[in-house]
């Protein structure tokens, strides 16, 4: 390696190594950037080039960037000054621009290995592992990195751990079979940064690594023989591989020598439970069930901080029907590193219990949020937001969130409770009705609302946000009356600066309910209240009102004059769906599918506007096939942004019932369409219903049909707004017509 390639690889490292240890780059080193030929660079960028290498050498990292960016800017193609910038710019934690850069300059320098190296970690510290195997794969084809055997081990080992992030195991074997190759070699490598000792335990390592690989190819005798390879090297590591071993030996069929090769590896009793899981599973392969709980009461005992393994015991106790004993071992862990994991092992179990266990979940939150010593009637609400045992609280929380079983049973028996003497404090209510509200639970939201508000005012922000949701719970169960009321009575008593998007959801429900005038007024108020940066969403409730009126003809007018005053995209969409929505109960389908394509181009991955693209092209057999791919997209789109353990949105898969019933597929219409009303706010859609109610008719269920579609006429009668101005009138003419048919 000549000079230039050793001061850029010393820089490298520590640039690397205080990336990732959060230490001060450049301390204690040499402050040397690689020197590149003047030639190479215009005058102009010459001169912050120079810059550059000398403020680095006086550690001014800011002053060296400075230079260095103004030098890249007088030449925006200099290789020199862009792989100058990469070490700079992972120091200061710019790793994407870092990227970026090394990227450009391999793409024309791909013999240039240090760099290689560094950039291959920052893609896989960024979790972008198929870019990081592309850069270390094209290092590793280079003739010239054949030269350079220590650099060439980094390269292999890099592109190896890419690769088996990517679960491209054959690739990262062979990456690894080529480091063996070089190590079994190590008079090469004794030169370079590796004393014989290193050498001998990165082997090891490697050898280990490569019986993994085999292990994920299905491939056992060769597993073996890399792991007995590693062991000989270094005997120290045999105890650990005595797991793979038995995991082999139990692939094998051979469950007793697999006994014995997992008791040699738990002898040391392992933070992990891997070797616990095997051995339980041996047992009872081998018929010898009975030792499993005493064996893990052994193992637990000797492992007091093995929180996993705690659980492990757990759980097998209640299979065993112990669920004392299971709930006492969790109850503990609740407080340790394992609260989280804990609080949902309990979950399952006091599921089974019913109210009894979901009483000892409100008891449990009600230690978390005000104490051992808690008082229910004296706690404030204060306690919701700074809770007086923040780890049991937080494992619960986390637990729950995370189960709707659980969110919705003890939301319910927290409802019958109200106004008794085991009512949960004004801190478990207000808790409770945030999950509540997230899973438009809108029954259980009125009523945790209507009980926080009793008492009298609540703290400023806390305040608004009860009784906003409290009216948001009304109107979304067509209580519009009650809504209007309640806004009226509880408006006056919240902070002018809190109230204007409380008075936006009454100004809403008095649209619907007849009261434009008055709905009107409240938007005014609201606007009068509002700070600058609340005045469009003031806008849009002004909208949303005449939308509620059905008043299309003046949303469009309205939606039209916004637009010209509004130059943020995202602003610009929101008017621009609305206008959609009024648009197709005026009929312009023509205008709808304008906008909705124009919206799409500017943001294709905006799951509600491929829903609604998805659904309009469905509901008019405009294109039944697109608007399905649409309102997959849609679901996919949404569940990515959600998470997993989130419920699916009742719109979308409402959508989904009603293309597959458009496409003649009607027990998987019915079986989405019910699934849709089982999910967060589908019981209160009359749209769900109707859908439901014509799909039941056309499969021949009349009784099922007469009563979706009674329950979708109540919904429109009470005023949620439908699809279509018509859609009462279809109802009824349905269930009459369905009347008749019955009576003949």
């Amino acid at each position: 390696m000549n000079r230039s390639k050793r001061l850029w690889a010393s820089l490298v490292v520590s640039v690397l190594s205080a990336a990732v240890s959060g230490q001060e780059a450049f301390e204690d080193k040499p402050k040397i950037l690689p020197p590149f030929p003047p030639s190479a660079l215009g005058k102009d960028s010459l001169d912050g080039y120079i810059r550059g290498l000398q403020a680095s050498k006086r550690s001014g990292i800011i002053e060296s960037l400075k230079q260095l960016e103004i030098a890249l800017i007088a030449d925006p193609d200099s290789l020199a000054v862009k792989q100058a910038l990469v070490p700079i710019y992972l120091t200061l934690e710019r790793r994407d621009d870092a990227r970026k850069l090394g990227l450009e300059v391999l793409a024309k320098k791909p013999a240039e290995f240090e760099l290689a190296l560094i950039t291959g970690r920052i893609c896989r510290q960024m979790k972008r592992h198929e870019e990081a195997a592309q850069v270390l794969e094209m290092a590793r084809k280079q003739s010239a990195l054949r030269e350079l055997p220590a650099l060439r081990v980094q390269i292999l080992i890099e592109l190896a751990a890419a690769s088996e992030s990517t679960q491209s195991w054959a690739k990262g074997r062979s990456a690894l079979a080529e480091v063996t190759t070089l190590l079994d070699e190590p008079g090469s490598l004794t030169d370079g940064p590796y004393t014989p000792e290193q050498i001998v335990l990165q082997s090891a390592e490697v050898h280990e690594r490569l019986g993994k690989m085999a292990m994920k190819l299905k491939q056992p005798g060769p597993a073996m023989d890399e792991f007995l390879k590693s062991g000989k090297l270094d005997p120290g590591r045999m105890s650990r591989l005595a797991l793979h071993l038995a995991e082999i030996m139990e692939e094998k069929g051979k469950p007793q020598e697999a006994l014995v090769r997992v008791g040699e590896f738990l002898a040391d009793n392992p933070p992990s439970i891997e070797g616990y899981e095997l051995k339980v599973k041996l047992l009872e392969t081998l018929g010898r069930g009975g030792e499993v709980l005493p064996f893990l009461k052994g193992a637990v005992a000797a492992s007091r901080f093995n929180g996993p393994l705690a659980l492990l015991y757990a759980r097998n106790l209640v299979a065993a029907k112990d669920t004392k004993l299971a709930e006492d071992i969790l109850l503990k862990e609740l407080l340790r590193n394992q609260g989280p994991a804990a609080a949902k092992e309990l979950l399952k179990i006091w599921g089974n219990q019913e109210d009894l266990g979901y009483g000892k979940l409100l008891d449990l939150l009600e230690q978390g949020f005000l104490g051992t010593n808690f008082s229910r009637d004296t706690a404030t609400l204060d306690a919701a937001l700074k809770p007086a045992d923040p780890i049991l609280t937080r494992a619960l929380t986390s637990a729950l969130q995370a189960d709707s079983k659980a969110i919705r049973e003890v939301n319910a028996l927290a409802r019958e409770r109200l106004g008794t003497a085991s009512a949960p404090s004004s801190a478990v209510r207000f808790y409770l009705l945030m999950l509540a509200a997230k899973r438009i639970d809108y029954p259980v939201v009125e009523a945790l609302c209507e009980s926080l508000c009793v008492k009298g005012p609540l703290p400023e922000a806390t305040g608004a946000q009860v009784v906003g949701l409290w009216i948001i719970a009304l109107f979304g169960q067509n209580k519009d009356a009650k809504a209007v009321e309640v806004a009226k009575k509880m408006i006056p008593g919240i902070e002018p600066g809190l109230r204007p998007k409380v008075r936006l959801v009454a100004a809403r429900a008095m649209g619907r309910s007849g009261d434009v005038t008055g709905a009107l007024g409240e938007v005014k108020k609201a606007l009068a209240e509002a700070g600058v940066g609340e005045r469009f969403v003031c806008q849009v409730g002004r909208i949303e009102v005449l939308f509620e009126a059905d008043r299309m003809e003046q949303v469009v007018s309205e939606g039209k004059s916004l637009l010209e005053t509004l130059t943020l995209p995202g602003d610009r969409k929101i008017i621009k769906k609305q206008m959609a929505e009024a648009l197709i109960q005026l009929g312009k389908n023509d205008e709808v599918k304008a906008i909705y394509q124009e919206l799409l181009r500017e943001d294709p991955n905006d799951p509600s506007l491929a829903n609604s693209m998805g659904y309009f092209l469905v509901d008019l057999g405009i294109d039944l096939s697109e608007g399905e791919r649409l309102i997959r997209k849609a679901l996919e789109l949404d569940r990515t942004a959600r998470g997993e353990d989130t419920p699916e949105n009742a719109s979308f898969v409402d959508s989904l019932g009603w293309v597959h019933f458009r496409q003649g597929r009607k027990e998987e219409a019915a079986k989405a369409l019910r699934r849709a009303i089982d999910l967060p706010g589908g019981e209160y859609s009359a749209e769900i219903w109707h859908h439901l109610g014509d799909v039941e008719s056309a499969l021949g269920r009349g009784d099922e049909a007469r009563r979706c579609w009674q329950k979708a006429l109540k919904l429109y009668d009470k005023g949620v707004k439908p699809e279509r101005k018509s859609r009462p009138e279809e109802v009824l003419r349905k269930l009459t017509q369905a009347a008749g048919d019955s009576d003949s």
